[in-house]
């Protein structure tokens, strides 16, 4: 790496997606558990080995942030982190500027990178561990009214079923823990280990180990007319449909993008959600998409370059 570049970070269940200015994805670093020090001195430890005159550094992370987007509110990972300086405390290592954003934000951005003609305002739904939002105008994060940003950072929260399984929070019924994709795993094992002929096609399509499924193949599952794969999947569609509806309605959404783990069964889990509103599915349009660290990554490098632009 040559002086005046930038290193992009993409940290996503304690592995480091690394991309540098010149678009070299480099394999992923594991962060070792620890507080909010230890992560810092851990990324500053790899990105001084990369190249210590690097010009700024931008991090993605699943993680809460606050307006400023300078600290991290929340930090699912460690639940004891809370409103903890991280971009301060990575500049006071490093000694350049560093600016952070969630994995939502640096996902929808890069979604809409090779798009030519990007929607005016596009909804992106991130469903992996937990389901975030975030909105963009063009090929810009939007900047939204304190109410609309309030109900993009809770929609994980949403209420989109009664009873159901207890959320972090202490509710039931929240959208995290029936429609992300964590939740679709972990439901349909328990589900399906209710039977041995569930049981049996279960471990036949993980190959003994039902724990590595992913969302997308339990939908594929469903499809292909298993009970306990559409047990699970009907009411997590169901779900994000509820979502999808309210936020498009609140953001005037043209374009609605699903990112994650379903995007292995893309069309399908596109059909039924576009069947599930109905007449609700109104004027945007609905894209099934994959998400991935490195993508991440490679979008924290202008996130870097932004933040060098800033401070000079």
């Amino acid at each position: 790496m040559r002086a005046g570049e930038y290193l992009g970070f993409c940290l996503d269940r304690g592995k480091l997606a690394i991309s540098t200015g010149q678009g070299t994805h480099l394999n992923a670093a594991t962060m070792t558990p620890g507080g909010p020090p230890a992560l810092a001195d851990q990324i500053a430890r790899v990105a001084g080995q990369l190249h210590p005159a690097s010009q700024g550094l931008g991090l993605a992370l699943d993680a809460t942030l606050s307006e400023d987007r300078r600290s991290v509110v929340k930090y699912p990972v460690q639940s004891a982190w809370r409103d903890v300086p991280l971009a301060t405390a990575l500049e006071a290592r490093l000694g350049i500027p560093v600016a952070l954003a969630t994995l939502a934000e640096s996902g929808a951005l890069a979604s809409v990178t090779a798009q030519p003609n990007p929607a005016d305002r596009s909804l992106y739904l991130l469903a992996t561990r937990t389901v975030t939002a975030t909105l963009l105008h063009g090929r810009r994060l939007a900047d939204t009214a304190p109410t609309i940003r309030h109900e993009l950072a809770m929609i994980g929260h949403l209420q989109v079923a009664k009873g159901g399984p207890r959320c972090g929070c202490g509710e039931h019924g929240h959208l995290d823990v029936i429609s992300s994709a964590q939740a679709i795993v972990r439901t349909y094992i328990g589900v399906a280990s209710a039977s041995d002929e569930a049981t049996a096609t279960m471990l036949r399509a993980s190959h003994g180990r039902a724990e590595a499924l992913s969302a997308g193949q339990i939908v594929l599952l469903a499809q292909e007319g298993d009970a306990a794969a559409e047990a699970v999947v009907r009411p997590a569609l169901m779900g994000l449909a509820r979502a999808i509806q309210r936020l498009a309605l609140l953001t005037q959404a043209q374009a609605v993008i699903l990112a994650g783990p379903l995007a292995q069964a893309a069309s399908i889990v596109r059909e039924r959600l576009l069947a599930l509103l109905g007449d609700d599915a109104g004027p945007f349009s609905i894209q099934v998409t994959s998400f991935a660290a490195g993508i991440g990554a490679l979008w924290a490098v202008e996130l870097a370059r932004q933040a060098a632009g800033l401070a000079s």
